[in-house]
């Protein structure tokens, strides 16, 4: 998948401090912009996050 290579298989989540999440597994397609408002499926629009940052992100946590 295009998304993996992108992110080169690893969590895109960036922390306060600029440090990316190391997690290479459990790994989930996260829209930027939600289909539900307008976005799409380009990469652009997509991003990769380990199940733990997926899930806060959907709850506003992150």
């Amino acid at each position: 998948h295009r998304v993996m290579l992108k992110f080169a298989g690893r969590c895109g989540h960036m922390n306060h401090q600029g440090q990316r999440c190391s997690e290479t597994k459990f790994l989930e397609v996260h829209h930027i912009k939600p289909l539900s408002l307008g976005g799409n499926n380009h990469l652009e629009n997509l991003t990769l996050l380990c199940s733990g940052h997926h899930r806060a992100q959907h709850m506003g946590v992150t």
